[in-house]
């Protein structure tokens, strides 16, 4: 009797282990979608309002890659300021985990920014953005596509600072927000 009851508590204790208790990003997304102090928006790669013909060949392909973007927001106030840490905290959590791999970090006085991905380095998954600034709020941005190529995204980020948005059509795109 006391050996099964023992076998029982090991098995039990395994299972627990074995488990991943951790908050995944896709499970906070989810969670914060409902919540009142998040803005989630999922947009379509098209919302980038980029001019498809400047486009290189190359360019056109890692485009072709992106299928869309998850967007939560949370926007800063005096009164959630203790939310806003937080949230802030739990994020940070989730992005220790080692399954996310830097690209960048970027970090001044008041703002940082870092770009991760998810997935192997020849084929990126998931390419995620987080930007916080005091006083102002926090944003996650998912790239989600399939089989992105990290030199094709390095590529196309630098073609993207010499090519003509649609403002217009852009500004459209994200009025919600102001």
């Amino acid at each position: 009797m006391k050996n099964s009851k023992l076998l029982f508590l090991g098995i039990a204790l395994l299972l627990f282990v074995a488990c991943d208790s951790g908050l995944s990003l896709q499970q906070y997304f989810v969670e914060k979608s409902e919540d009142s102090n998040f803005l989630s928006v999922d947009l379509p790669s098209s919302i980038l309002g980029l001019n498809i013909s400047e486009l290189t060949e190359e360019d056109k392909k890692t485009y072709d890659s992106f299928r869309k973007l998850n967007v939560l927001m949370f926007k800063y106030s005096a009164d959630k300021q203790l939310v806003f840490r937080d949230e802030k905290s739990v994020l940070k959590k989730i992005f220790s985990q080692p399954k996310f791999n830097t690209l960048m970090t970027l970090s001044d006085k008041d703002m940082n920014a870092k770009i991760m991905y998810l997935g192997d380095d020849d084929a990126i998954d998931e390419v995620i953005v987080y930007g916080d600034m005091k006083n102002t709020g926090f944003v996650v941005i998912r790239v989600l596509g399939d089989d992105m190529n990290p030199e094709q995204l390095a590529s196309f980020a630098s073609h993207l600072k010499n090519m003509k948005f649609d403002a217009k059509e852009l500004k459209e795109s994200f009025s919600f927000l102001f």
